[in-house]
Formats: structure tokens, sequence, C-alpha cells
């Protein structure tokens, strides 16, 4: 089984080497050592065992991972408006807050160009003076659906202010796990898929996960794993920060298909990298268990 160690490595080693291996190298070329690395990993475990593969038992390792510890850690509960980064983190897992404090740079995300912010700033305007009042004019029952529609469409094109506005300021209770059929998407999926915070944005992720958006994908009746929406998006924060959870970086989905295959086909690099990165920690994981027992 891996140890939480195990996967603090990996944090602690991307994190603090800001995403690189050496300075000499590219990302390419990064990827392609860890693959060869990767491939000769497979070739020394295949010696020892008959029937199961290093994929399968990366696989069940990874899987055997109490995640069931890891969510008792999680506060859940209801998280103020104005709560800082710190102040999430407080309430995380012990392996992703100090996964936090290995490195500021994780937590930073790309700050929106000033008429970005003015656009949002009068949209949210337009939706206090507009939108909001529509409440008095409507059974709860059809504004509630309506305000969630608005916060998916919000969460997915990186207006994070706007749903926070519609979370607070409307008036409507807002599901953090609903799952709307016209965006075929959840609050979670939204974010995993949301382009325009670089690699992803982790502090409303971290907040939804907090109000018990629910994560993992063995409880959730979706083709894809959250980790692989946020690979194919290139959304590496919400991908490591999954994998702090306990998700499983080599997740088998109902398309037979894996994280990394997703990160692969949309150039990806960065989610590839960690993957990979993770994949090759549970392999060594996998291969000195096998020596135990021999």
């Amino acid at each position: 089984m891996i140890k939480k160690t195990i996967l603090a490595t990996l944090f602690s080693t991307l994190l603090m080497s800001n995403i690189s291996i050496a300075e000499e190298l590219t990302i390419e070329e990064q990827i392609a050592l860890k693959e060869q690395e990767l491939i000769q990993l497979k070739k020394q475990a295949s010696s020892k065992v008959e029937s199961e593969s290093v994929k399968e038992l990366t696989e069940t390792v990874v899987v055997e991972e109490k995640t069931s510890e890891i969510q008792q850690e999680l506060q859940i509960g209801k998280v103020d408006r104005n709560a800082t980064l710190e102040e999430l983190i407080e309430r995380q897992p012990t392996l992703t807050k100090s996964m936090a404090v290995n490195s500021h740079e994780y937590f930073e995300t790309t700050k929106k160009l000033e008429e970005d912010y003015m656009l949002e700033e009068e949209l949210i305007k337009k939706f206090k003076e507009v939108v909001y009042p529509k409440k008095e004019f409507m059974t709860k029952v059809d504004f509630d659906k309506e305000m969630n529609e608005y916060f998916l469409d919000a969460l997915r094109t990186g207006r994070s202010n706007l749903a926070l506005s519609i979370q607070f300021d409307s008036g409507a209770e807002i599901d953090v796990n609903g799952y709307s059929e016209d965006l075929k998407s959840s609050p979670l999926m939204a974010l995993a898929t949301a382009q325009g915070v670089d690699g992803g944005d982790i502090e409303m992720f971290m907040r939804l996960v907090l109000e018990g958006a629910e994560y993992d994908y063995n409880k959730l009746d979706r083709n894809l794993p959250l980790i692989s929406l946020a690979a194919a998006a290139d959304n590496y924060k919400i991908v490591m920060y999954l994998i702090s959870l306990g998700q499983n970086p080599a997740q088998l989905d109902k398309l037979e298909s894996y994280p990394i295959n997703y990160a692969r086909m949309n150039g990806a690099k960065r989610s590839e990298y960690i993957l990979i990165y993770a994949i090759n920690l549970a392999t060594k994981k996998t291969l000195h268990k096998i020596e135990e027992t021999n």
C-alpha cells in the first residue's frame, strides 16, 4: 500500500523544482527520460511477477490508499466568502497542507488583465441589478435552477468572483454537487475543464471540496474522472490536488483510457509530466513491496 510519504515526495519534488528535473533539459526531454525509467521498471517487474503487470499493480496499490482517511481530514462545512487561501489550506488534509508549504508558486494564479477584471465587475453589477431581482417574480425552484446554471457558467469561464457573488448575493441555494444536463457539467467538472487561470482555479476548487463537492471517481457516475478532465485542460494544479486527495493517477475510466492519455492528446505537458512522475513513484513502491515478499 502506498504510504502518504510517497505522494508527499512527489509534491515536494515537483514544487521545489518548479516542475523541472534539470535546468539543462527541456520539458519534452524530461518526460522522455521519465518514460524510459518507467519502461525499465516495467521490465524489472515483469521478471518477478508472472500474471500481473506493473500497470495493474500500480492501480491496485494506488486504489488501496485509504482515501477515506484523507476525506476524514477534510473539514467539510460552510466556507466564508472572504476566506483567505491560508484558511482554505488549514482545512485541508495534512498532505495537502505540507504540499502548500513547499512552494508558494503552486498557488499563484494568473492575474487577470485589468480590462478583464473590469468586465467581470460590470457583469456582477448587472447580475445584482437585473438577474437577482428575478427572485421576486419566480418560484424558488425555478430561480434556484437558473442561478445554479449561471453558477456553472461562471466557473467554466473562469469568473470566480461572479460565481462567489451568485453563491452569496443571489439568495439562491447553490448545489455544489449539482449536475446540469444542459451544460453536461457539475461545479467541479466546470473547474477541471475551465480555461483562463494558469494551472486551474485551485482556490475555488478547494473551496467547493470543503463545502462537500464530491471528487472521488469511485463515488460518481461519470464516464471520466476529474483527474482526466483536469489533465486534458492542463489544469495541473488541480491534477496535483486530486492526487493529494488520494485519487489514482493511473485511473482506468469507463472509456478504457487513462488520465495520461488525455494529457498527451491535448499536448498538456505539465499534467503529463506530473502523472508520469506519480505513476513512476507508485511503481517504484510496488517493486520494493515485491522485493520484500520474495
